[in-house]
């Protein structure tokens, strides 16, 4: 047999030799780079969120790419994912809702340069204000403090009330044709509250007293007294000066709650006249009584048990 040339020894030997060099750096590589092996064969696997090659085989809803809302958790993600709550969007409250903040906040100003807030009637005379039911003086005081006269009564009993007519009009000689207050001294006439005196006089500028305001309201809105007793009037520590004539419109008065008192609550003060406020105070409580007008809960309003022992 033949023996091999020296030009095909040598051939086999340089291919042994690359053979084992690549060998070499084969295994050279996989002990320095263990994790670019791993990544290579992981590669599949591999999702960034900036490509759209890598969603391409997701699952889809009507064409559209499904993806997880704000806030919920991506089971797909790994254990250190992190849930971003949904975005807190500030609320912007509409002009007027703005407009009746700023104006609760305000501090609250009277209509009237003479009545302040803390005034105890405030509440009674701007409700009736707000209704019309009540003015106040060019000047844009209100006089609280001022007693009323007769003539300014009726015209708040005519403003105030708009009752059935119980009686016919009549004359009175000293209200002429061309009085203010004609017309409505004529109305609370025929409604009931208020009668003349026996020689055709009303007396228009003269004050009116407590007890006649609330005899007045007492008989136009016909009340009656369902228990018709005297001790009732015991509440009220001067009671002994309650004229006889007054005494059971008095007492139907005071059950129906239309009686204001102040400072002092079982003082009630009969034969003084009325202030401007006071008359307020009850007829916003006889506005009550009749339905139309809301409660307002005050220290002033003198509701004593039926009966006294």
């Amino acid at each position: 047999m033949p023996s091999p040339s020296q030009p095909q020894i040598r051939l086999e030997l340089l291919a042994a030799l690359a053979f084992a060099g690549v060998a070499a750096l084969g295994v050279l590589f996989l002990i320095s780079s263990p994790q670019q092996f791993s990544m290579l064969s992981n590669a599949k696997q591999l999702r960034l969120p900036w490509t759209q090659s890598s969603q391409a085989n997701e699952e889809t809803h009507e064409g559209k790419l499904s993806l997880p809302l704000i806030g919920q958790s991506d089971r797909r993600r790994g254990s250190n994912s992190i849930n971003v709550p949904p975005p807190v969007i500030p609320q912007i409250s509409p002009p007027e809702t703005q407009a009746t903040t700023a104006l609760a906040n305000r501090p609250q100003a009277s209509p009237f340069r003479d009545l302040d807030a803390s005034h105890w009637a405030y509440p009674m005379v701007t409700e009736l204000l707000s209704r019309d039911l009540v003015s106040g003086f060019p000047d844009g005081s209100f006089q609280p403090d001022r007693p009323m006269s007769r003539s300014e009564f009726a015209s708040q009993l005519a403003r105030s009330f708009d009752l059935s007519l119980v009686r016919e009009a009549k004359p009175f000689t000293d209200v002429k044709p061309g009085n203010w207050a004609l017309q409505d001294i004529q109305k609370a006439l025929q409604m009931g509250f208020l009668t003349g005196y026996p020689d055709s006089q009303f007396y228009p500028d003269e004050t009116i007293d407590r007890i006649q305001v609330l005899t007045a309201l007492a008989q136009g809105l016909n009340l009656k007294s369902s228990s018709g007793t005297r001790a009732l009037l015991r509440y009220y520590n001067d009671y002994d000066k309650v004229p006889e004539w007054a005494v059971r419109p008095l007492i139907a008065a005071t059950e129906a709650g239309l009686v204001v008192n102040q400072p002092v609550l079982t003082q009630l003060s009969p034969n003084r006249p009325a202030s401007r406020a006071e008359v307020a105070a009850m007829i916003y409580r006889s506005l009550v009584y009749i339905g139309s007008l809301e409660d307002i809960s005050s220290p002033h309003w003198v509701q004593p048990k039926p009966l006294f022992h």
